[in-house]
């Protein structure tokens, strides 16, 4: 009996989860034992994990935060409709930026887990963050909102 638990487990473990969790269920009652776990048989070895190097390679052409504009698109589609609704109640010859801008700067430096506007200057006070700000925010930026 023991060697053929032995063997069910075996073969299943290389099973997707959901199945193997649903082999795992059949198994606890098949045996009446509910200690009996399916681990995965997958092993990952230090060869195959990605250098530092190779990982800055992947992540070169990645647009971070383009990507969480496409994240946000997705669950809040109209999250960004609704910022640029906002009203400025400020006096108009002291606004530089639009809601807009000032509020995706700062949902984005959130997302990012920068809680302080110093944070945010130093972070984001780099050509290629202000090139991306100016691009998602449809408005030429020189410098960021502060």
């Amino acid at each position: 009996m023991i060697k053929e638990l032995e063997k069910e487990i075996l073969e299943s473990q290389n099973l997707s989860r959901s199945e193997r969790r649903k082999k795992e269920r059949k198994l606890q009652k098949k045996y009446n034992d509910k200690s009996i776990r399916i681990k995965s048989g997958k092993t990952f070895t230090k060869g195959e994990s990605l250098s530092r190097k190779q990982r800055r390679e992947l992540m070169k052409d990645k647009d971070l935060l383009k990507e969480l504009l496409k994240i946000i698109k997705k669950y809040f589609p109209n999250l960004t409709s609704m910022f640029s609704s906002l009203t400025d109640k400020r006096h108009k010859s002291y606004i530089t930026y639009n809601m807009r801008t000032i509020v995706m700067t700062r949902l984005f430096s959130l997302l990012c887990g920068i809680t302080t506007m110093t944070g945010i200057n130093s972070t984001f006070n780099t050509e290629f963050s202000i090139a991306n700000l100016s691009s998602i925010c449809n408005q030429n930026l020189n410098e960021i909102p502060d």
